[in-house]
């Protein structure tokens, strides 16, 4: 399943889960973006600014590992329950409440469009995981608005 349309409503039952996995062919482009630059970083002109060219080169072969990570079952998921959600990410999975949150909303990080969700006000766990998401983000929360659009494109 990969689409929020085909979310069952009403939810079947209280065993019901619905599991929704990171698409391998975006992640198999990102190895090979990462593959391109290591290789065409000790490929280049090695004569001039070695240091940066190392350190490009090192940058990029870490990303070519965690992508590499990404594709290994249960690297990365959602799955969506009755009474809650569980995402994972890196093999680290945190399972949220559905009381717990406030709303969703589609927020563009970076050009990169995603899902974000807003805690309710009273919420207090994880205050500082939170504030780093929020400067990472460059803006505040804020509550949903009173009419979410219909899909999440």
């Amino acid at each position: 399943m990969s689409r929020p349309s085909q979310i069952p409503n009403p939810w079947p039952g209280p065993d019901f889960t619905l599991t929704f996995k990171t698409p391998k062919l975006k992640t198999l482009l990102w190895i090979v973006v990462c593959l391109v630059f290591v290789v065409g970083g000790f490929w280049g002109d090695t004569k001039k600014n070695v240091l940066i060219i190392y350190l490009c080169s090192g940058f990029f072969a870490l990303g070519l590992v965690v992508f590499c990570v990404q594709l290994l079952p249960g690297a990365s998921y959602l799955i969506l329950k009755k009474e809650s959600f569980i995402f994972c990410a890196l093999f680290r999975a945190h399972e949220v409440r559905w009381d717990e949150v406030q709303g969703f909303r589609v927020q563009s990080i970076s050009h990169n469009k995603m899902v974000v969700w807003d805690f309710v006000p009273g919420y207090s766990k994880q205050v500082r995981g939170r504030r780093i998401s929020t400067a990472m983000a460059g803006h505040c929360p804020r509550p949903m608005v009173s009419k979410p659009k219909s899909s999440l494109r």
